[in-house]
């Protein structure tokens, strides 16, 4: 439909030294026709489109959100993890805990709720990697910060040398 759209009134306007002043209006109109039913076609179909009963898509913009290592550098040094600890767990964990860290209540009692689990999961993890330091309950925010910055570099250093760990299962698996 594109020939028949702009393509063959436009050959034939630039061709058209033997038209008379009446075939190069009509063939100006033709175009400038075609070229805005687009704008004024709420679904901004083209008149082949319109023809053909197809729909324009339109693909949205996907959106990357901050990266989660960059917040809180101050608990890097406040909170260390040897390999050991970070061997524990595999991308799948890693990427609940960075849900629970990305989760953004809207009301007090939602973050309050949040807030509570923040606490059980940072102490749950310090149990299961056997992190012996104590951590405050207003620090459990930093250190699954920390945590999460460590297990992310960690995992993807092993990658690196093909070493994949899907969840915590993984030592079992590679038997």
């Amino acid at each position: 439909m594109k020939e028949i759209e702009v393509f063959m009134p436009g050959s034939l306007l630039l061709a058209a030294g033997g038209l008379d002043a009446f075939w190069r209006t009509v063939l100006t109109i033709w175009i400038l026709v075609v070229l805005l039913i687009p704008l004024f076609n709420k679904r901004k179909q083209r008149l082949g489109d319109i023809l053909a009963n197809t729909v324009v898509a339109r693909q949205p913009r996907t959106m990357l959100m901050p990266d989660l290592t960059e917040a809180e550098a101050a608990a890097d040094a406040e909170f260390v993890f040897s390999a050991a600890q970070l061997d524990h767990y595999g991308r799948f964990e890693l990427q609940t805990l960075e849900d629970l860290l990305r989760t953004n209540p809207l009301s007090a009692d939602s973050r309050a709720r949040l807030d509570e689990s923040v606490i059980r999961v940072a102490a749950q993890i310090r149990k299961k990697i056997g992190y012996e330091d104590p951590v405050p309950d207003d620090r459990a925010l930093a250190f699954l910060h920390a945590f999460y910055k460590a297990q992310r570099a960690y995992l993807e250093q092993k990658q690196i040398f093909g070493d994949v760990r899907d969840d915590k299962h993984h030592r079992e698996n590679d038997d």
